[in-house]
C-alpha cells in the first residue's frame, strides 16, 4: 500500500502535514531519470509506467490533473508530474519507482542521501518512506534493522515493524496502535531466531530463552540481567499503554512515549538478529580442503 493510502485518513484531516522544496524535487527527479536511464530504458518508459500504476492505485484516469498555485496543470510524463504534484504524491511515486525496478537498494541509497543533503527529516526504508526525527539514529539503527530483517528473510517482523513506524508517523491516537505493533514486532523476532517450539510462548518464555546462555556467547553471562531488561523495557510500555483496556475514556500514549518505544524496539531487533545471523555463520562447516591441491608457494 502506497504511502498516501497508508495515511490517508491524516492526510485528508490535514494532521499530517509537510511540504518537498523545489531544489529537492529536482533532485530527486535527476535520481528517478538516472536509475530510469541506468536500467536500460529509453525515457521514461520505466518511469511511465510508474506514472500510470500511481494513477491506477489512486483510482484517477490518465492524463493526471494536478494542482500548483490553485491552477489545474494536465501532466502527460514523470518530470511535469513530481515538480507539481502534491508531497505526499511523490512519496508514492518513489515507493512505486523502488518496487517495480525490482526494489533496488542503490536507488534507495540515492533517495536517501538527498534527503539527507536537503536536511529532509523523511528517509526511505525496505521501499516505504517515513518520517525520521533523528536522521543519526534512523540511518545507524532503523535502516540496519530493515537491512537485517531482510537478509533474515523475516517479513512478517518486518510487516508489524513497518506498521508500527506507519503508526508514529502520523501521530495522535495512532501513537497507540505503534505500542502494540512494536510489541508485536519484537515478540515475533524473538520467535523466529528461537524457531519451532515457541510459536505460542509467552513473553517472559522468550526473553529467558534469548538470554539463556544458549542463543548468546557464554563471555556476555554478565549481561544477561542488563539484556533481560533491555528486551522487556519496550513490551512493559506496551501492556501499560497500549494492549489493557481503556476503560471509559480513551487512552491517549504521548507521541514521545511511542516514539521511545519504537526506537528501543528496533535496537532490540537489530541486537538479537544481527546475533542470529552471527550464529548461523558460526555453525556452518568448515570449508573442505583437498590435500592434493598444490600448494601456492
Amino acid at each position: 500500500m502506497i504511502f498516501s493510502l497508508r495515511h490517508k485518513e491524516s492526510l485528508d484531516k490535514r494532521t499530517l502535514k509537510f511540504r518537498v522544496p523545489v531544489p529537492l524535487r529536482r533532485r530527486l527527479l535527476y535520481v528517478v531519470s538516472q536509475h530510469d536511464t541506468e536500467r536500460g530504458y529509453d525515457d521514461p518508459e520505466l518511469s511511465g509506467v510508474v506514472l500510470s500504476r500511481f494513477a491506477g492505485e489512486v483510482g484517477r484516469k490518465e492524463p493526471l490533473v494536478v494542482y500548483k498555485d490553485t491552477k489545474p496543470i494536465t501532466v502527460h510524463n514523470y518530470r511535469d508530474f513530481l515538480e507539481a504534484c502534491p508531497p505526499s504524491a511523490i512519496f508514492d511515486y518513489l515507493e512505486l519507482f523502488y518496487l517495480m525496478a525490482g526494489e533496488t537498494s542503490s536507488f534507495e541509497r540515492e533517495i536517501n542521501r538527498a534527503f539527507r543533503e536537503h536536511r529532509f527529516d523523511w528517509q526511505m526504508a525496505s521501499g516505504r518512506v517515513f518520517q525520521a526525527e533523528s536522521l543519526y539514529f534512523h540511518e545507524e539503527v532503523m535502516v540496519d534493522v530493515h537491512r537485517l530483517l531482510h537478509e533474515a528473510q523475516f517479513q512478517g517482523v518486518t510487516d508489524e515493524f513497518q506498521r508500527a513506524r506507519d503508526a508514529l508517523t502520523e501521530g495522535g491516537d495512532r501513537c497507540r496502535d505503534g505500542l502494540i505493533y512494536a510489541s508485536h514486532a519484537l515478540e515475533s523476532t524473538m520467535k523466529a531466531v528461537l524457531g519451532k517450539g515457541y510459536e505460542r510462548a509467552s513473553q517472559a518464555k522468550l526473553i529467558q530463552k534469548i538470554c539463556s546462555g544458549e542463543f548468546l556467547p557464554s563471555y556476555t553471562s554478565k549481561w544477561f540481567d542488563h539484556v533481560q531488561t533491555f528486551c522487556e523495557a519496550p513490551l512493559t510500555l506496551a501492556t501499560n499503554e497500549g494492549r489493557h483496556g481503556q476503560g471509559a475514556r480513551v487512552k491517549k500514549v504521548p507521541p514521545i512515549l511511542a516514539e521511545l518505544t519504537i526506537n528501543w524496539v528496533a535496537a532490540a531487533i537489530q541486537f538479537i538478529v544481527r546475533r542470529h545471523l552471527e550464529k548461523i555463520a558460526e555453525d556452518q562447516p568448515p570449508p573442505l580442503i583437498d590435500d592434493d591441491e598444490p600448494v601456492p608457494f
